[in-house]
């Protein structure tokens, strides 16, 4: 009788970036893209309340000669800030969900692609007064982080779709 103990390596498997399949590394890639597009759309309102004020002499443009005071600039740019923020988080699950070879996911991943995408949506088309309360570029620049995503889901859902092709072509049945 053996008293040795199994080593950590081989006790428990981790996911390493070489065991990573191809299409989820390129996944991962875009998804870091996408992440990097979300923190430069989290920091931009910031900026402009600091330094140009375009997001606020929009919104006074928005509202001026209709009697009503216009919104607080301060408040359009902190829910921007907490919608990237969340936004942020859903790619930082996203990725280590794909690293650690969840099986959820794609699923996830297009979740949060398709609420992501229809938040960016909503942002840009909400108006006041027949006019879009968000300046085109802020809306744009929240709309870009969901092109890698959507590169991503693809990349994944191929992914799956060839691991399930290659289980039948095993043998291996559904049920």
């Amino acid at each position: 009788m053996s008293t040795t103990r199994p080593s950590s390596t081989t006790a428990r498997s981790r996911t390493t970036p070489s065991s990573t399949p191809p299409r989820s590394r390129q996944a991962v890639r875009a998804m870091v893209v996408g992440l990097v597009l979300t923190l430069v759309a989290l920091a931009a309102p910031v900026v402009d309340q600091m330094s140009a004020g375009d997001l606020a002499g929009h919104v006074g443009s928005v509202y001026a000669g209709t009697g009503v005071a216009a919104p607080a600039a301060s408040a359009i740019t902190a829910y921007l800030v907490s919608v990237e923020v969340l936004g942020g988080l859903s790619w930082v699950g996203a990725i280590r969900a794909v690293r650690r070879g969840r099986d959820r996911a794609p699923v996830l991943a297009a979740a949060f692609l398709v609420l992501g995408t229809a938040l960016a949506v909503v942002d840009i088309t909400v108006t006041e007064y027949g006019r879009p309360i968000l300046p085109a570029w802020l809306g744009v620049l929240g709309l870009l982080p969901s092109l890698p995503g959507l590169v991503a889901v693809v990349l994944l859902w191929r992914r799956r779709a060839g691991t399930l092709a290659g289980a039948h072509e095993d043998g291996v049945s559904d049920a």
